[in-house]
């Protein structure tokens, strides 16, 4: 949203319920909900780019359980 007034850029980002179980897959589905094509919020996206690849990284399947060290930094 442009507040024009202001010349503010700002984003609205609704996440309805936590999941129950945090997995890879339901990281990843609720990190790209913040459509961002210019790449305007790139400053604040990255932090969970990172997350993402560390579980990569560490090879954990979609719908495995976060593991607990890398799920408080998340």
């Amino acid at each position: 949203i442009w507040h024009t007034n202001y010349d503010w850029l700002s984003i609205a980002v609704n996440f309805d319920d936590l999941p129950n179980k945090l997995t890879k897959r339901t990281f990843l589905s609720d990190s790209n909900k913040i459509f961002d094509p210019l790449g305007l919020y790139a400053p604040c996206t990255i932090r969970s780019k990172i997350w993402l690849q560390k579980l990569w990284r560490l090879n954990v399947d979609w719908d495995e359980p976060v593991p607990s060290e890398i799920a408080k930094d998340g």
